[in-house]
């Protein structure tokens, strides 16, 4: 993460969001947006949401049950 690049408030973002999606699709890392200096949220493209999602899967398979998903990684969509 380059926090000069990767860290941004909420309302650069809204105004310049075609701009930070084509980031986040070349880099494929998340945006961390913030509301008054403070991290509020942060977002991914979903390829890059999807491989995370893949790999955590895998990570429970070949763990078992040692590892838990947390309810917020579970995505919306049928994979």
């Amino acid at each position: 993460m380059k926090l000069t690049r990767d860290i941004q408030s909420l309302s650069v973002f809204k105004r310049d969001s075609s701009k930070f999606m084509l980031q986040m699709k070349k880099t494929g890392q998340p945006i961390v947006l913030t509301v008054n200096g403070k991290a509020a949220m942060v977002i991914q493209d979903a390829d890059s949401f999807q491989k995370d999602y893949e790999n955590l899967q895998r990570l429970v398979a070949e763990n078992g049950s040692e590892l838990k998903i947390p309810r917020y990684f579970e995505p919306a969509f049928d994979s």
